[in-house]
């Protein structure tokens, strides 16, 4: 969605974990299509859900994240994001 810092001036010196939530839907005339989830960047450690099951995780604040998934209908995504004071946490 965007980086926390942008959603007020009580965020922009936060560290720890903030968790993003949505549901989408892919079509039904998309079966047997190529679906990647693309995120161009998400801070430090980032963990991803599809419908409650992790599907990826990634560590290093400023590269992309990209995995592929199946299924037609709604899904629930769910991103776990934590960015530590530093990277030793």
């Amino acid at each position: 969605p965007a980086p926390w810092q942008t959603y007020g001036a009580d965020c922009q010196d936060y560290v720890g974990t903030a968790w993003y939530q949505r549901t989408f839907e892919v079509p039904a005339s998309w079966r047997g299509s190529d679906l990647r989830l693309v995120l161009e960047a998400c801070d430090y450690e980032t963990r991803v859900y599809l419908d409650g099951e992790e599907i990826a995780r990634h560590e290093g604040g400023y590269t992309p994240i990209e995995v592929s998934f199946e299924g037609t209908g709604g899904h629930n995504i769910v991103l776990r994001v934590h960015d530590p004071i530093d990277n030793s946490e």
